[in-house]
């Protein structure tokens, strides 16, 4: 279901929709699926029974989306009992993908290793990008901190990475607590450079992460940007965060006199 075509059909559906400066694409196999799609009728697909014992027998299934689902689904229904089980789960996965989800279940249940689960993927930089990228989007789902360095290294990427994985990447800065200053610092420029990607969508979320952390750089950069950009849609959006900007500078320069 979350597999690796799903993958290639969600970018691909990512580079059509590109024309859109309000689009953003989550680099995930699972947002890619069928969102009416519950981890209930995932299991029955599959052919297994929705009763606790039949469950938690899935959580050792051979197939890497009946271990997710059967995590997902006792995550969904509160199950705290069946937690140790899920974190025996999450310690024996191999498959990236089943960890994060199993992780994310495990956040839904209060446990403390589904974030170190969470922490653990977007950590290694052995994992595919847009894995990692994905941990960090569950784990700012839940108001959690951590993996500033996976963004960062999403932003180095440029346009050698996929307009997908850029966009997420500049969503995610965006969320950054300030208390995470030097990553904000090493961030900055790297947004400031996607203000002229040959994408329209790529150029307008620049400009909105621009608008949250940016500083005065930041903003000159943003106007030059302004002053060079043809799509009347980035435009508007250019203004409105030079604005934006405009106005959280003014207001910093305040607080400190």
């Amino acid at each position: 279901m979350f597999g690796g075509p799903t993958l290639k059909v969600g970018i691909l559906l990512a580079h059509l929709l590109f024309s859109s400066p309000h689009v953003l694409i989550q680099v995930s196999e699972k947002a890619t699926n069928d969102p009416l799609r519950t981890a209930d009728q995932g299991l029955q697909s599959h052919g297994v029974a929705l009763d606790r014992a039949s469950v938690l027998r899935a959580l050792q299934n051979s197939d890497a989306e009946i271990r997710w689902l059967a995590a997902e689904k006792l995550g969904n229904d509160g199950n705290k009992s069946a937690i140790p089980e899920i974190e025996m789960a999450l310690l024996h996965e191999k498959n990236t993908r089943a960890k994060i989800n199993i992780a994310t279940a495990l956040v839904e249940l209060n446990s403390s290793k589904g974030l170190e689960g969470l922490t653990a993927v977007c950590q290694d930089v052995q994992v595919p990008i847009y894995m990692r990228l994905d941990a960090v989007r569950h784990l700012q789902d839940f108001h959690a901190q951590g993996c500033p360095g996976a963004i960062i290294d999403g932003l180095r990427l440029g346009a050698n990475s996929d307009p997908a994985i850029r966009l997420q990447s500049l969503s995610l800065i965006s969320q950054l607590p300030t208390t995470e200053g030097s990553y904000l610092q090493e961030a900055k420029p790297l947004v400031s450079r996607e203000l002229t990607d040959e994408s329209p969508a790529v150029r307008a979320e620049a400009s909105r992460s621009l608008a949250q952390i940016g500083d005065s750089s930041s903003l000159a950069a943003l106007r030059k940007a302004y002053s060079l950009e043809e799509d009347k849609d980035v435009r508007r959006i250019m203004q409105d965060c030079i604005g934006t900007l405009e106005h959280k500078l003014l207001s910093d320069i305040r607080v400190v006199n």
